[in-house]
């Protein structure tokens, strides 16, 4: 892939490897992986558009609130609004300091996924910056 900067042109190439976790429908490893696509590609392309808005403009780490008490799955606040969908149509993100509750919970989850009612969420990101959210089709919490 290559984008614009300025008056010059910048590549990245993306692989993604994974193996399918114990438990973990093909279905679902599949989804993973596309976000993991997906996520990566919405990266690049915001970074494009600030790169170009704004060639000066640094990124540096944010801040992370201090942590929330344990919450049970059942007690999580999961924000309804704001999820952009996916280009791939399955599923959609958030970023994760909208739902700091369901981040906090996804930190400390196995894998970093949880199910909470209809849908399985997953943190994402390099820094765990986005909350993935996909349709549960049942099997396991993964």
């Amino acid at each position: 892939m290559t984008r614009k900067t300025g008056d010059g042109y910048e590549s990245a190439e993306y692989s993604v490897e994974r193996s399918r976790p114990s438990g973990v429908t093909i279905s679902d490893a599949l989804v993973d992986i596309e976000t993991v696509v997906d996520v990566a590609l919405d990266r690049f392309r915001r970074e494009s558009t600030r790169q170009i808005q704004n060639p000066s403009a640094s990124t540096g780490p944010s801040s992370q609130p201090s942590p929330q008490p344990r919450t049970a799955a059942s007690e999580l606040t999961i924000p309804q609004e704001g999820w952009t969908g996916f280009q791939s149509g399955k599923g959609a993100w958030i970023k994760s300091e909208a739902a700091p509750q369901l981040r906090d919970a996804l930190s400390r989850a196995d894998g970093k996924t949880l199910v909470a009612g209809a849908y399985r969420y997953k943190l994402s990101g390099d820094t765990g910056q986005f909350i993935n959210r996909f349709t549960h089709n049942g099997g396991s919490s993964k």
